[in-house]
């Protein structure tokens, strides 16, 4: 598969309705990589994939019914889908503020194979281009300057999904090739990329990857020369990761790595939780880092908590078994397109590479998280389509006439539109919050109190159901001294909110700043709440305390100060002059000096120095100007 050459073909055989497509989702894929997807930066991803839905409606009924003609039942799980996350977000999420932006990237896996339906193999091979320039550049990184790879991505195994993402389908669909010795360099450059983050899935999924070529080679009678030459590739790949690298690769086979029991922990974390909180109804996509930190075990120091590392798992936990049934579905369909393209189908299927790949990630989402990052489930989106669209797709909108479906269509079009309307106000409003200056209109919306509450009111006007809101317009309401309508503001976001330990601390604040306000809740109540969502939450166990010692409660605040120490090797990495900073208010408090053991863990945990990692160059210089 000469991947330059069919672009030009696509190119030139779409019409310009398609190209202005490709190149919009093209777009919103390179954000994707560069904001990582669980942000507040989600809303420029917004933006584009906005202006791409509105151009691939603009067709009108018929245009859109040309692509449900193409393959009705995938369009129809995808709509279902859709439906179901934006009416769980709604509906039964416990903490919206929490999950809004995980629903937006769980949903883009469904709208990427909505979009990409008619495009899908020309905009496979922009963004294959996309990913073998990153493999490049981290092949380099990693020879040059003995670089784990893991960019743009922050975790090395979501980056080898990327890789094989894009590797594979080129991988198998140039089987019927003669370009021996591109394979040999592509697959070595793939592959020495993937080896380089020491990722023992990806050594798994290139020798499997290399079989398969073999089999369907002597299956479809191609010859043997590209599944040799990737071989080759593949085993130069390992030789040069292993003489640039060796201590790295061996320790990710090794005994003294505690990985598989950690995703044990948070697996059986996982299962406790839906039990004891329901299957059915779900809590909220993302919302299991609100709950998995009450039940940490301190063995677990290696997570952040956000991801289980088993999707499956997690969203049976957030969405509800109900939400689980469209994924569940997807994986049966997959597994059944390569079952029946590699062992039942007599002729080739140009759509087995894809499926494969697809099957491959499918299968990762069991031991690490897929369909919780942007670029992971824009490629994995984009491979779905092409797999279940027709091999010949038509090139100009060939859709029945007076088709009944054309006021269905319109409907649901709209429906779409207004549904990521509804989230993309959540993702605007996160980052108008949070200061980003780089989002346009965020300054003028930032530029006094007055401007700022302004926009609140008409936040509030649109979506009252919503506790950020309310909090920012409480903090408002403290900077304009005005400690009454703070107080009825923290109220009304903390009922509907209840799970923001930053609104149940400032509303504790403000009542022990403020007595005369009255209220029915307690500051001790509140803080202790804060505490129990999250106990190496910072800014909340200093609050809870300071509460405490101040009252001679020493024995509930040493408790909440040893729980907080216990995760003293988890927090040093980002956090660690914040953590400090609490700790030596501890040492100058009442509180310490009265137990020696006490008082030597604290000190213990402050020499304590940063651990190995964090985000890489690129990452680093574009946080930096998005918080100028």
């Amino acid at each position: 598969m000469n991947v330059f050459t069919d672009l030009v073909d696509d190119w030139r055989g779409l019409p310009a309705r398609a190209r202005a497509i490709s190149v919009g989702l093209s777009l919103a894929f390179l954000i994707s990589l560069y904001f990582y997807g669980v942000g507040f930066n989600t809303a420029f991803l917004f933006a584009c994939v906005f202006i791409t839905v509105g151009v691939w409606l603009a067709g009108g009924p018929r245009n859109v019914q040309m692509h449900v003609d193409q393959a009705p039942a995938l369009l129809l799980l995808c709509l279902m889908a859709l439906v179901l996350l934006v009416f769980q977000h709604g509906l039964f999420a416990v903490s919206p503020e929490t999950s809004f932006a995980h629903v937006w990237i769980v949903a883009c896996l469904p709208l990427w194979v909505l979009v990409a339906a008619p495009v899908g193999r020309l905009l496979f091979r922009l963004l294959f281009i996309v990913v073998l320039l990153y493999a490049t550049y981290s092949v380099f990184d990693f020879l040059v300057f003995g670089q784990r790879a893991h960019s743009p991505l922050l975790d090395p195994n979501n980056y080898v999904t990327l890789l094989y993402l894009a590797w594979i389908p080129w991988l198998l669909g140039s089987l019927n090739t003669r370009s021996r010795v591109g394979v040999l360099v592509i697959t070595l450059l793939f592959c020495t990329a993937m080896f380089a983050t020491s990722s023992r899935y990806a050594m798994l999924v290139v020798t499997g990857a290399c079989a398969l070529s073999f089999w369907l080679c002597h299956k479809y009678r191609f010859g043997y020369g590209t599944p040799l030459a990737a071989s080759a590739g593949a085993v130069l790949a390992l030789a040069l990761a292993f003489t640039f690298e060796q201590s790295s690769l061996t320790s990710a086979f090794g005994e003294e790595t505690d990985q598989p029991s950690v995703r044990l922990v948070l697996i059986q974390a996982a299962l406790e939780l839906i039990r004891n909180e329901g299957l059915l109804a779900g809590t909220g996509i993302g919302s299991f880092s609100i709950f998995y930190p009450m039940i940490r075990p301190v063995a677990d120091q290696e997570t952040n908590g956000q991801f289980v590392h088993n999707d499956y798992l997690q969203l049976a936990f957030e969405g509800g078994v109900w939400l689980l049934v469209p994924l569940i579905v997807l994986v049966v369909a997959v597994a059944w397109c390569c079952i029946r393209g590699t062992f039942v189908r007599r002729e080739w299927d140009s759509r087995l590479p894809f499926a494969v790949a697809a099957a491959v990630a499918l299968l990762h989402a069991a031991v690490n998280f897929v369909f919780y990052i942007l670029p992971l489930v824009v490629v994995l989106g984009v491979l779905v389509a092409i797999v279940f669209a027709p091999e010949a797709q038509p090139v100009s909108p060939r859709g029945k006439t007076g088709s009944p479906s054309r006021g269905l269509w319109a409907v649901v079009g709209f429906g779409l539109i207004l549904n990521l309307g509804w989230l993309g106000l959540d993702v605007y409003n996160q980052a108008a919050f949070a200061g980003r200056p780089a989002l346009p209109g965020v300054s003028g919306i930032r530029r006094s109190s007055d401007s700022l509450l302004e926009y609140v009111e008409t936040t509030l006007a649109l979506n009252s159901d919503r506790g950020l809101p309310w909090l920012v317009r409480a903090e408002t309401m403290i900077q304009r001294e005005d400690p009454a309508g703070a107080a009825v503001a923290y109220k009304e976001a903390v009922s509907i909110d209840p799970w923001n330990a930053r609104g149940l601390m400032g509303y504790a604040n403000l009542l022990l700043e403020h007595p005369e306000t009255s209220s029915e809740s307690e500051p001790q109540t509140l803080l202790e709440s804060a505490v129990a969502l999250n106990p190496h939450y910072i800014p909340a166990a200093s609050a809870a305390i300071g509460y405490h010692v101040n009252r001679g409660q020493f024995s509930r605040a040493r408790a909440i100060a040893e729980e907080l120490i216990d995760f003293c090797p988890l927090l040093t990495n980002r956090n660690v002059e914040r953590l400090r900073g609490f700790l030596d208010r501890v040492r100058g408090s009442a509180l310490y000096g009265t137990e020696p053991e006490f008082d030597a863990r604290i000190d213990q945990c402050r020499e304590l120095e940063p651990r190995e990692g964090g985000a890489g160059r690129a990452e680093t210089a574009v946080m930096r100007w998005l918080m100028r």
